[in-house]
């Protein structure tokens, strides 16, 4: 089983409260979305964190060749250790629903303030999941689990259970910006035969999960160029065909290119690919 699914699976947890929100307000997820929608709500260090993000996962289809060189930060900014809600627990039964029309009762169920920053993701959140056109009519399905059971029966229902493989790729160790060589890319998963899921912040996990069009994964070894290589399995997500993209998409605004440029970014550990081979 992936890490990402095995670190969100429900354990007898107290629902009511909520103490460690720094655990998942600050996101990789969160810095994407407070930078694309220009919200401004982004504290200095969040903003400085946001011009790291920036240079850290996004390369041109182009570079992922073997022999080139490249510059990333594969790290995870934040790792969210938020379980699914166990369904065989009192205190789950009680959770308000997950509807940005309840935002008022999930912040009291949890003791949140409405001004506070984990109110702000917690919004952003619920949005984001009830968003019906993300990525300018590039995609074709969305959906956000909050249950091991709904996440399942999402990706089977879209992709078949034959054959189908999920991944998510190791913790890196370097958090700064590093050097590495292609060493080599293989085809994963084509067009329309895989979905991304990804963590967003909220008192329990969440899995945003979608299927976008043009969209090819590979499998990347890359060598870090610290004295002798050290060896790095990686996956990267290609989409061939962003015309129609926002020019405020982040991938644009960290390889300085336009819309119609084809683009990679590299999943992190909290990061979910369903494949089928």
């Amino acid at each position: 089983m992936p890490a990402a699914v095995s670190k969100a699976l429900p354990v007898h947890y107290n629902y009511t409260t909520t103490t460690n929100t720094k655990y998942w307000e600050d996101s990789d997820e969160v810095v994407i979305q407070s930078y694309e929608g220009g919200s401004g709500h982004c504290h200095n260090d969040k903003a400085r964190k946001i011009s790291s993000f920036l240079k850290s996962r996004f390369v041109l289809q182009n570079n992922l060749k073997v022999g080139s060189q490249i510059t990333l930060q594969l790290k995870t900014m934040a790792e969210i250790n938020t379980k699914f809600p166990s369904p065989n627990h009192d205190e789950s039964l009680l959770l308000p629903p997950f509807s940005s029309q309840n935002l008022v009762q999930n912040l009291l169920h949890f003791n949140i303030s409405s001004n506070s920053e984990a109110a702000y993701v917690m919004n952003l959140t619920l949005h984001k999941c009830e968003e019906k056109n993300p990525i300018n009519g590039k995609l074709k399905y969305q959906f956000c689990a909050t249950s091991l059971k709904d996440l399942l029966s999402f990706v089977g229902e879209k992709l078949g259970l034959k054959g189908l493989k999920a991944v998510s790729p190791p913790s890196a160790s370097a958090d700064s910006l590093s050097r590495y060589r292609v060493v080599s890319a293989k085809p994963l998963a084509a067009e329309g035969k895989l979905i991304l899921c990804h963590r967003y912040g909220f008192p329990y996990a969440v899995f945003y999960c979608h299927q976008p069009a043009a969209t090819r994964a590979f499998s990347v070894l890359l060598a870090a160029q610290k004295g002798r290589d050290q060896l790095l399995d990686t996956i990267a997500i290609c989409h061939d065909e962003t015309s129609t993209w926002s020019p405020d998409y982040i991938g644009f605004k960290a390889l300085r290119v336009q819309p119609g440029t084809p683009i990679c970014h590299f999943l992190h550990s909290q990061d979910l690919l369903w494949y089928l081979n």
